[in-house]
C-alpha cells in the first residue's frame, strides 16, 4: 500500500482515475478516456451478488445443528 501511495499520489491523473473507479463515479454517457477504461474493466470482471453463498449457508446449517444438539 505504501508503494502504491508513493507511486500514485504524485500523478494526479492516476489518482483521479482510481478515486472515480473506487467510488463508482463514472458517467455511462461520457466519452472520456477514464470513463471508457472503467467501463471496459467493469465488463471484464464477472458480476457478483449479495446473496449468501453455499459455504455460508452450510456453515449456518452446521451452527444450527450444533446449537440444537446442545439443547
Amino acid at each position: 500500500m505504501k508503494l502504491a501511495l508513493r507511486t500514485g499520489m504524485p500523478i494526479p491523473v492516476l489518482m483521479r482515475f482510481v478515486v472515480r473507479m473506487l467510488a463508482n463515479l463514472t458517467d455511462t454517457s461520457a466519452k472520456g478516456f477514464e470513463d471508457r477504461a472503467i467501463r471496459v474493466l467493469e465488463m471484464l470482471v464477472p458480476a457478483t451478488s449479495n446473496t449468501t453463498s453455499t459455504a455460508a449457508s452450510t456453515r449456518t446449517g452446521t451452527e444450527s445443528t450444533l446449537s440444537s444438539a446442545k439443547s
